[in-house]
């Protein structure tokens, strides 16, 4: 994940956007290469919506025997009822706010969480920001962990 988020650092910085990461989370029962594409869909979709000197944060915590990852930023958030239609195939929302993208992404992230036995949801908190989270098992230090530290 680490390399995931430094990869997008400087997309970042130069759309004027703080990219933070909160929180830690031990080893999940995941596959890699999955998880770094559905990182990618999620990273991607938030800095493209989210507005120069906005932000995108990344949280990571533990919640019973599931690891959360959060996606949240401070673009213009989802429409009422495009929380669970942003993940069906070829969904782009309002064709006004569109800004590019096949309308596949979340579809994708959605099956990849799904095949590695996770759920995912999206949502807008109460001032209109989207976020979008994945719940995936804990593992017993089958994979590298997730973390913030260096």
């Amino acid at each position: 994940m680490r390399g995931v988020l430094e990869g997008y650092a400087g997309q970042a910085a130069a759309k004027g956007v703080a990219l933070q990461v909160l929180g830690s989370a031990p080893p999940l029962l995941a596959d890699r290469e999955a998880l770094k594409r559905v990182l990618h869909n999620l990273l991607d979709n938030a800095l493209r919506y989210t507005p120069p000197g906005g932000r995108v944060e990344v949280s990571l915590e533990t919640q019973g025997g599931e690891v959360r990852l959060a996606v949240r930023d401070t673009g213009p958030g989802l429409k009422p009822g495009e929380e669970e239609r942003v993940f069906q195939r070829f969904y782009r929302g309002d064709p006004a706010r569109s800004r590019g993208g096949s309308g596949l992404g979340l579809a994708i992230a959605k099956s990849l969480v799904e095949a590695m036995g996770g759920r995912v949801r999206a949502g807008n908190h109460p001032e209109g920001r989207a976020w979008f989270a994945l719940w995936l098992p804990q593992a017993g230090g089958v994979y590298a962990p997730f973390t913030t530290e260096a």
